[in-house]
């Protein structure tokens, strides 16, 4: 970008010198104009974090302590060591089940058995150490949910189970953003992603993506999939809606949302897929709608009319598994 602004200043000085009131115009002009066709780098936003601060009993911190996080699903590790400060970060975490495990020479080593890591979330473990043999440990299986202390944002989480349990009418997940506070449906989302219909019409295409956000108008909040913006230029509706199956959870933005995020005006939608883990896994399915299992209602049934046709059905089949190596073992 600076050589071309630079290409187009010597291009000026061919013509006669304009006032300083132009030529500060002009320049004005370029630099906007570069500002603007620039593109924007994406976010990583589909991670979430975990962060903790490693002290004895008696509240003392301790630096060098080595932090191993592990997923349970994949048996990735990552370490790390506590700093000068007592503290430890992991910053792009996929969202999963974990395990922290703190251990230092001298003292007993701490794990922690559980850990939800949400997307776009921060999950705070504190490890305190009790003075003993670093073969002994102390094993955490049961803590209370963590509560979201080092953020500001407000937002609300629709975990997996939920996306998979819930009866979403033509496996639109984007039905479930009507389940978080501050989130007002501006148009239907019955049926599938693309639209509503009535009789073969389109009635109401972009329905699916006109959600009023935080306070919002429709149309005015931002989508992401695994960190990627899924908007569509034309009318910034969600262009990507994942089936059910593929997705590990959302998390939806309502107020004071995170500087990462832009190009918005209501709330942010961040979406995440699964990873998979080292255990195969499958699933096939048909989502079923038929006239024939419903009952009329009681007006039409006043007025002497017929029930109206329904035939909806949705196929498809996934499975999943881990990437093996040449000798055999899960690739973690």
């Amino acid at each position: 970008m600076i050589i071309s602004v630079s290409s187009a200043s010597r291009r000026l000085k061919q013509f006669a010198a304009p006032s300083s009131i132009v030529r500060n115009a002009i320049c004005y002009f370029i630099g906007m104009l570069f500002a603007i066709l620039t593109p924007v780098a994406p976010a990583q936003t589909n991670f979430g974090a975990v962060v903790g601060t490693v002290t004895d009993s008696t509240g003392a911190i301790l630096p060098q302590a080595k932090v191993e996080l592990k997923n349970v699903g994949t048996n990735g590790v990552q370490t790390t060591v506590s700093s000068g400060a007592g503290t430890y970060t992991f910053p792009n975490v996929l969202p999963g089940a974990y395990a922290v495990t703190v251990a230092l020479p001298n003292f007993k080593s701490f794990t922690r058995t559980y850990i939800d890591v949400q997307i776009g979330g921060t999950t705070r473990v504190d490890a305190v150490l009790e003075v003993g043999n670093i073969t002994e440990s102390v094993t955490v299986t049961d803590a209370t949910p963590d509560l979201q202390t080092d953020s500001s944002s407000l937002s609300s989480v629709i975990e997996g189970k939920a996306v998979l349990q819930t009866p979403i009418n033509g496996r639109n997940v984007n039905n479930l953003l009507a389940l978080v506070p501050g989130v007002i449906v501006g148009g239907s989302t019955s049926g599938n992603p693309i639209g509503n219909t009535t009789n073969g019409s389109i009635t109401n295409a972009i329905s699916y993506g006109n959600y009023q956000i935080g306070g919002g108008f429709g149309g005015q909040s931002a989508f992401f999939v695994d960190g990627v913006q899924s908007n569509v230029t034309k009318n910034n509706t969600n262009a990507l809606i994942p089936t059910q199956d593929a997705v590990q959870e959302f998390r939806v933005y309502t107020n004071d949302v995170s500087a990462e995020f832009g190009g918005f005006g209501g709330g942010v939608v961040n979406l995440g897929t699964k990873s998979g883990t080292n255990r195969f896994h499958g699933t096939a399915y048909d989502y079923f709608r038929n006239s024939v299992l419903n009952a009329n209602d009681w007006f039409s049934n006043h007025a002497g009319l017929i029930k109206p046709p329904l035939r909806q059905n949705q196929f498809g089949a996934n499975i999943s598994g881990p990437i093996v190596s040449v000798d055999g073992r899960p690739v973690v």
